[in-house]
């Protein structure tokens, strides 16, 4: 598995969707990011919210918020990835097991019937890192908040290293 985010084909988008947990705090952060084939940010958010999930729910929703932005802006032709090795194989067959978050699973299963040329890719945390940064700074914040063609500074670093040759 690659670590290192890797831009697609001419004419795709990607959307990284990435999730922390305060258990303490029982607070959840979900970061996700929308970028071109050359890395350029198109849109990004970060949303807090005071949610008893377990991981792997928190981890579900935040694919399922990818795609939904995704079906919000209007796109086709694109590529959600996460870390969430269980979920994005369950999404690739179709599965609706008997989990914690089964009904996240079937609400995105139901959005699918919306959105057109939609893939799924599971990759790794370090090839998540930017999505997993907003998400950390989204533990701060108590709605949400959204970035167009530009990025907070929480990843700006990042993003200009991903996009280099």
């Amino acid at each position: 598995m690659d670590d290192l985010w890797r831009p697609l084909i001419h004419g795709s988008l990607k959307i990284n969707c990435g999730v922390r947990v305060d258990k303490r705090k029982r607070q959840i952060g979900y970061g996700i990011i929308v970028r071109n084939e050359e890395g350029r940010v198109l849109w990004c958010s970060a949303q807090g919210c005071e949610v008893n999930y377990d991981l792997d729910s928190a981890k579900a929703m935040a694919i399922y918020k990818g795609i939904t932005a995704g079906r919000d802006k209007g796109l086709v032709n694109y590529v959600v990835e996460s870390d969430a090795e269980t979920v994005i194989k369950q999404i690739g067959k179709g599965d609706l097991l008997e989990t914690s978050y089964t009904g996240i699973m079937v609400a995105i299963q139901n959005l699918m019937a919306d959105v057109r040329n939609v893939s799924f890719h599971h990759v790794s945390t370090k090839a998540n890192k930017v999505a997993l940064a907003l998400a950390k700074e989204a533990l701060s914040i108590h709605n949400m908040v959204g970035w167009k063609e530009d990025a907070p500074l929480c990843i700006t670093k990042m993003v200009e290293v991903e996009q280099r040759p």
